[in-house]
């Protein structure tokens, strides 16, 4: 949530008074920094004093998220409670929220973050996450244990219904439907892309390499004898009629 402030104001908005006063414009440069917010801060004319409208109505959702984990890095809390972080993004603000809360998170490691997210990539680095449905926990463990996990479904009749209920693997399927595949299948795709890269560069070599050379010669005793079969296939012309020679015979004849 922000205000009809300053961008100054709102990241110090809660802090006591005696601890507002204390703060100088590094300190408050330093936690935007941390939160990625800086580079687009620095680029208004009037930096933090620069007003963000009734409930940030002057930023996009990317720099409003920016600037409340900027009010949250320049308290230092011991808990830190982040409800849906990286919900109302797009994918290229997301991956740049989502590196902020985890420069903050590490900042944080002597205290404790709690992350709500239905995003999985929010939660993919926690130490620990928990698998909830309807108020209970269906599973817990690390990002890649939970993905080690079988996806199982709810039989009925000794029959498996895809459009049956997870019993197990709930957080592996869901990290399926976001992202395409699990963690082998993402290392995969990297793998072959990094392949047809390379193919890419060889074939450009040689396409510089060949532009280089001159084009090959054939041998002149091809080429003669290439000669000799095209005369020796070409039908000599005929010519029909009378020759000279008969023609001369003709008239003697005649006298």
């Amino acid at each position: 949530m922000l205000f009809s402030t300053t961008i100054r104001e709102n990241v110090t908005y809660g802090l006591p008074r005696a601890e507002r006063d204390k703060l100088t414009d590094t300190d408050i440069e330093a936690a935007c920094r941390k939160a990625n917010a800086w580079s687009f801060i620095n680029g208004f004319p009037r930096k933090l004093e620069t007003f963000c409208g009734e409930r940030g109505v002057k930023l996009s959702g990317g720099q409003k998220q920016r600037l409340a984990i900027a009010r949250a890095i320049i308290r230092k809390p011991t808990i830190c409670l982040l409800d849906e972080a990286t919900s109302a993004l797009d994918s290229r603000s997301e991956a740049v929220v989502q590196k902020a809360l985890d420069q903050m998170i590490e900042d944080n490691a002597s205290g404790c973050t709690l992350m709500i997210a239905h995003r999985l990539s929010t939660v993919r680095s926690a130490d620990r996450i928990f698998v909830m449905d309807s108020g209970r926990v269906m599973e817990s463990g690390t990002h890649d244990e939970l993905l080690e996990l079988p996806i199982e479904k709810e039989r009925t009749s000794n029959m498996v219904n895809e459009d049956a209920q997870t019993v197990r693997g709930i957080y592996h399927e869901l990290w399926q439907t976001q992202m395409g595949g699990g963690s082998e299948s993402v290392d995969g795709n990297g793998k072959e892309l990094e392949d047809l890269r390379k193919q890419i560069a060889s074939l450009e070599a040689k396409l510089v390499a060949s532009r280089g050379q001159a084009l090959p010669r054939l041998d002149s005793s091809i080429l003669d004898s290439k000669t000799v079969e095209s005369d020796e296939s070409t039908p000599t012309p005929t010519h029909s009629g009378v020759s000279s020679t008969e023609a001369s015979d003709i008239e003697d004849a005649g006298e």
